[in-house]
C-alpha cells in the first residue's frame, strides 16, 4: 500500500485528484501490525501538515483523523 501511496502521489502532480492520502490511511487502518505501518503514518502526517502549510495550524476535521488513526500505530 505504502508504494501505491507514493506512485499516486506523483502521480497527483499531473492529475487533479490523487488517492494517495487514501491509500495511506488503509496502510495503517487495515494493516496495523505490518512493518510499514508507521512509515505510512509519518507519511501521511507531513502530507497533511503540507497541505495546511500556509494556515497556523491544521484544521480540526484533519486533526481529528491524525489523532483517530495514531492509535493503529505501535
Amino acid at each position: 500500500m505504502f508504494r501505491l501511496a507514493i506512485i499516486e502521489k506523483q502521480l497527483a502532480r499531473k492529475y487533479w485528484y490523487s488517492l494517495h492520502q487514501a491509500y495511506l490511511r488503509e496502510c495503517i487502518i487495515g494493516f496495523p501490525n505490518s512493518a510499514t505501518t508507521k512509515l505510512c503514518f509519518e507519511t501521511y502526517t507531513k502530507d497533511i501538515e503540507d497541505q495546511f502549510a500556509g494556515r497556523s495550524q491544521i484544521p480540526p476535521g484533519a486533526q481529528s483523523t491524525i489523532d483517530s488513526i495514531n492509535k493503529y500505530v505501535d
